[in-house]
């Protein structure tokens, strides 16, 4: 090992390397992947994919339509309830 008291040590060098990144295709690759339309995929394998993504949409609207049927009825709840307190309430 060498020791000098006057050299310094050559700083890190920076290494860094641009890569052109597309969001947008990213996603839409994902997406097609995901609905089964990906050229990579085969044909049991396309038909199995498109099959998943419908099901998983039609799960996500039903569960949409129920979460708006219960916020439906919680609303018309409480415009009862307020309703019943005006006509029926008594008033101080």
């Amino acid at each position: 090992m060498k020791i000098s008291f006057f050299s310094r040590p050559k700083p890190r060098q920076f290494n860094y390397k641009p890569i052109y990144y597309d969001k947008k295709k990213e996603e839409q690759e994902k997406l097609r992947e995901k609905m089964g339309l990906s050229d990579k995929l085969g044909t049991e394998e396309r038909i199995r994919a498109r099959m998943r993504y419908q099901w998983e949409r039609k799960k996500e609207k039903t569960k949409r339509s129920r979460a708006e049927r219960t916020r439906l009825l919680i609303y018309l709840a409480i415009i009862v309830l307020l309703i019943y307190l005006l006509y029926f309430g008594k008033v101080v």
